[in-house]
């Protein structure tokens, strides 16, 4: 099954108009809402609904006070997406979901922060004080470059639609999630390099 992630989703993307109003006098459950999509830079309308009730509602008020944006994707599937700030790319956007999708996930099992990152990075996540940079690869990414392009860092986080051969390569501390799992919550989520399958708790 097709992520809903991947650029072969072939999306044609109508951004409405979006003011970037600051946000004021926010309830505890839109305050989550606008935190989580400037952490991880996009969300989806079901990414969203897995964190607060009423999710269409409170998004559809958001959006019209100008606080976040709302992009709606038509493709292989179609989706409303919604980010803090103006329309980043649908390449780029594809990363931000995700990465927010990974970071729902991480949220059910530790207390975590998020934060974007400078390319060739899409983010950081911090569990106890600790970052671990995260990396989201799409098919179309030239693979052959991604052994090089992250030997800088100390450990890593790759999110990707599937296992390459090129991730044998990594030579630092790395654990893999692939897009379906993440969006199945398996409770046995990461690949290390190799390809065998690591459970989150170990």
């Amino acid at each position: 099954m097709l992520s809903p992630f991947s650029p072969r989703c072939s999306y044609e993307v109508r951004s409405l108009p979006f003011p970037q109003r600051p946000p004021d006098n926010l309830s505890d459950q839109e305050q989550k809402i606008v935190s989580h999509i400037v952490s991880c830079g996009a969300a989806t309308t079901f990414q969203i609904a897995s964190l607060v009730s009423k999710a269409r509602n409170r998004l559809k008020k958001l959006q019209r006070a100008g606080i976040i944006g709302l992009h709606q994707l038509t493709g292989e599937y179609k989706l409303n997406v919604y980010t803090s700030d103006i329309f980043p790319g649908t390449d780029q956007l594809l990363r931000y979901l995700a990465f927010s999708q990974l970071c729902i996930y991480m949220q059910k099992h530790a207390n975590i922060s998020a934060t974007l990152a400078a390319e060739p990075l899409t983010g950081i996540i911090t569990i106890e004080q600790r970052p671990f940079p995260v990396a989201v690869v799409r098919d179309d990414d030239d693979m052959t470059f991604l052994p090089a392009v992250i030997s800088d860092q100390s450990r890593l986080i790759i999110v990707s639609e599937k296992l390459y051969p090129q991730f044998q390569l990594i030579n630092i501390p790395c654990r893999i999630a692939l897009d379906k799992d993440l969006l199945a919550d398996s409770p046995d989520l990461f690949y290390l390099p190799s390809g065998q399958k690591e459970s989150v708790a170990s």
